[in-house]
């Protein structure tokens, strides 16, 4: 027999949740599937000095704190095939769990998608000469803290990337006294996390309950809100002159928010990355701890390690990748997400597949041009009782509530 529900949640970690509590609260029963073995394991298995940039002063939240206060299950669910009625209005999932036992169906009116767009499917550019390095050559999603390293009997470490995560990996690299290069290819937006937790900017967090805050500073269009945040920055920066001309010269391409071209709305919707919240590993670079080559590209492997676009050669014991991710498009995610195809194209049977649901989803991320963000926790305009829920916890929280009253 298969499960009748609501609403069908594939991806249980805090967007999953977050969506199955909205409908919950409006007594609307909804069923979550995960393919990982616990709830928590979105954030668990990620590196270990991970933090939360929250706006609450001092204490950032770990990930292991983060996991500990979602719900401990297991699920270990792999989605067989997805379709959907459109004259039915109805989801039908077939799915195993773990284990290879048998096939279950769930039956639902609505579909959301939580399983973290532009954090599963790591990137790594392709470079010539793969084969020829012998050391250790993973992404940051391998990296686990500087201790599996040491194991390995590793020494010398080259971090690709200048954004938050490769600035997280380099800490812990440096601190372990791992002899630790980074390759800034790009310029990088730089500045303190005091700026995020201004008083002005989501520090309104510490002055008011969090529905209240989500309210003044969600309400507006993301196109519009933006707009504040850079002026507040702009503001703020003007006070510090030179904060980071100390890093520009130990070598990091260095954009402040002196700049008038720089927002962080921008890095965060539009790009998905590219910006450091400085919580004081700069000083590393600017002390000489950690050395950098910036402005180049790795262009292919030695056996030793890695040439640069500039013809310079780093010899490294481990290279790891903080380059991102490549799922932040749904219409790319969706198809792998939502299994095999089994029906014929093109809404054979009256139903749609996999392939036909992906093809008539909108674009994810960025703004659309009435200022808002694209395809997440909106109607998609030709895919019905289709949701996206994704982004930071706050977004996560905001649009989750605003779903259910749009899908009733």
């Amino acid at each position: 027999m298969p499960v009748v529900t609501e609403v069908l949640i594939v991806g249980a970690g805090t967007s999953g949740l977050m969506s199955a509590a909205r409908p919950k609260a409006l007594g609307a029963e909804s069923v979550i599937l995960d393919r990982n073995a616990q709830v928590d394991d979105s954030w668990t298995i990620r590196y270990e000095n991970l933090e939360l940039h929250e706006p609450q002063n001092p204490h950032l939240l770990t990930k292991d704190e983060i996991a500990e206060h979602l719900l401990n299950m297991i699920v270990s669910a792999n989605i067989q095939c997805s379709i959907y009625s459109p004259s039915e209005e109805k989801w039908t999932v077939r799915f195993k769990t773990a284990g290879g036992g048998e096939t279950r169906t769930i039956v639902s009116k609505h579909f959301i998608h939580a399983t973290g767009l532009g954090g599963v499917k790591p990137y790594i550019p392709s470079i010539e000469n793969d084969p020829l390095y012998q050391g250790t050559n993973i992404h940051s999603t391998q990296f686990h803290n500087e201790k599996n390293l040491a194991e390995l009997g590793i020494k010398t470490v080259t971090v690709i990337g200048s954004a938050n995560t490769a600035f997280d990996v380099i800490e812990d690299c440096d601190n372990a006294g791992l002899k630790t290069t980074m390759v800034a290819r790009s310029p990088t937006y730089v500045f303190p996390y005091d700026y995020i937790i201004n008083p002005n900017g989501i520090g309104v967090y510490e002055a008011m309950p969090p529905d209240a805050a989500d309210t003044l500073l969600l309400t507006l269009p993301c196109g519009v809100d933006g707009q504040f945040s850079h002026a507040l920055f702009a503001h703020l920066a003007p006070q510090e002159p030179g904060q980071y001309e100390a890093l520009g010269k130990a070598g990091i391409p260095v954009i402040d928010s002196m700049n008038p071209d720089v927002n962080l709305q921008h890095n965060m919707i539009e790009r998905g990355g590219g910006h450091y919240i400085d919580l004081g590993t700069t000083e590393s670079i600017v002390d000489g701890k950690v050395a950098v080559s910036g402005n180049v590209e790795p262009v292919s492997y030695t056996e030793t390690g890695l040439r640069l676009s500039d013809g310079s050669v780093i010899d490294s014991d481990a290279i790891i990748w903080c380059t991102g991710f490549a799922d932040k498009n749904v219409r790319e995610v969706a198809k792998e997400a939502l299994g095999a195809d089994e029906i014929g194209p093109n809404g054979a049977d009256l139903v749609l597949g996999p392939t036909d649901i992906a093809a008539r989803l909108d674009a994810t991320w960025g703004m659309a041009a009435e200022g808002e963000v694209r395809g997440v926790l909106k109607r998609h305009l030709r895919m019905e009782n289709y949701w996206v829920n994704a982004g930071a916890i706050m977004l996560q929280r905001w649009w989750s509530g605003r779903s259910p009253s749009r899908s009733s």
